[in-house]
């Protein structure tokens, strides 16, 4: 039978192909009946699944300077000294690049989209370059040769003092913690859900602002799947692409679409009151998709490429609480990450409603 429908919807896709116009008509007929079967198709709120996440960034430092004010306790030639050896160092390495990588698998469990991890591993690499909150770790050195290691001191943003009391011992290099993994693991699962973020996917929800064709009819674990490509017929679209659907559930099986130049993903600019602005351009996407038991689709891997730009500034007041120390450092960034995450979900099943659906 599933030979028989192939062949049938073979036939059926080939006799839309007769003209252009006609593929055009029958690939936004498709897409269509995608855009209605997403509700039936992609609630995936309680699954278990293992998990591998894997993050490359490159951090390019386009701007970096760095500002020690006098400092009352040290005297004014210990303080050229230390503004000495600060721009020193700046110097040496005037624009710096950072390579850090994670590795991250193990088990979880989403539920009502609140993941839960039931175990992982993780390795990390790299990790050196000059954090956007504190300068780097031979900066504190230098700091530390004439302050109190265990004395505590503020951390200002903006306008604000964002950090009480942090202890210059607790300074260590940046590493992702399980918060960072669980963040980024569930967004990635959210934005995957096609019903759950609407307005992300514009080639869906406005397809007036999109020209569609058939590009071409693959046979895919004995069914037929047909690959269309969209491209921006309006100044409003956002994205081009191709997606891939399965001819007989109309399910989107894959996604692959990038973001059209001068169009971003998000922003946030507080650099007045917080102390930065951040800027995140969606370069490439690809979801794959498994169909699950229960008929529900789920990604099943997913690569995204996206670059970060960041301009901020920090002031730290060194304001001793054991002793008299006072020195002002300040110090302004910007900086571009280019970032490629990779995460696969594999032996995802339906998590158990209750005790009756064990039997």
């Amino acid at each position: 039978m599933a030979k028989i429908y192939y062949l049938i919807s073979l036939l059926f896709i080939c006799g839309w192909q007769l003209s252009a116009q006609n593929t055009n008509i029958r690939a936004l007929q498709l897409v269509e009946m995608a855009k209605e079967k997403l509700d039936k198709n992609y609630e995936f709120n309680q699954v278990n699944f293992d998990f591998i996440y894997q993050e490359n960034k490159d951090e390019l430092i386009d701007e970096l300077q760095i500002e020690i004010k006098k400092h009352s306790e040290l005297g004014a030639q210990a303080t050229k000294q230390l503004q000495r050896k600060v721009e020193k160092l700046i110097d040496k390495e005037p624009s710096l690049t950072n390579q850090y990588k994670t590795l991250t698998q193990g088990k979880a469990s989403i539920t009502n989209k609140k993941l839960q991890f039931n175990d992982f591993t993780k390795k990390v690499k790299g990790g050196d370059s000059i954090g956007f909150i504190s300068p780097t770790t031979p900066i504190y050195e230098i700091l530390t040769e004439q302050l109190d290691k265990d004395d505590t001191y503020q951390l200002k943003s903006g306008m604000f003092t964002c950090q009480e009391n942090a202890n210059l011992n607790q300074c260590n290099n940046y590493t992702a913690n399980t918060e960072n993994l669980k963040l980024d693991i569930e967004e990635g699962l959210e934005d995957s859900n096609l019903t759950s973020r609407k307005f992300a996917y514009d080639f869906l929800y406005q397809t007036n602002n999109y020209d569609y064709s058939i590009k071409s009819i693959k046979e895919l674990d004995s069914t037929a799947i047909a690959e269309i490509e969209f491209n921006p017929k309006k100044e409003n679209a956002s994205y081009t692409g191709s997606m891939h659907i399965d001819l007989k559930t109309q399910a989107i099986v894959k996604l692959n679409y990038r973001l059209l130049p001068g169009h971003t993903t998000a922003s946030f600019n507080a650099k007045f009151l917080l102390g930065f602005k951040t800027v995140t351009t969606e370069l490439d996407k690809t979801i794959v998709y498994q169909k699950l038991a229960n008929g529900k689709y789920f990604p099943a891997h997913l690569i995204i490429y996206k670059t970060k730009k960041l301009w901020g500034n920090r002031t730290i007041k060194l304001k001793g609480n054991k002793s008299n120390n006072r020195l002002k450092l300040e110090f302004t960034k910007g900086s571009k990450e280019k970032i490629k995450q990779e995460m696969l979900f594999n032996q995802a099943t339906p998590m158990a409603q209750s005790s009756s659906d064990l039997k």
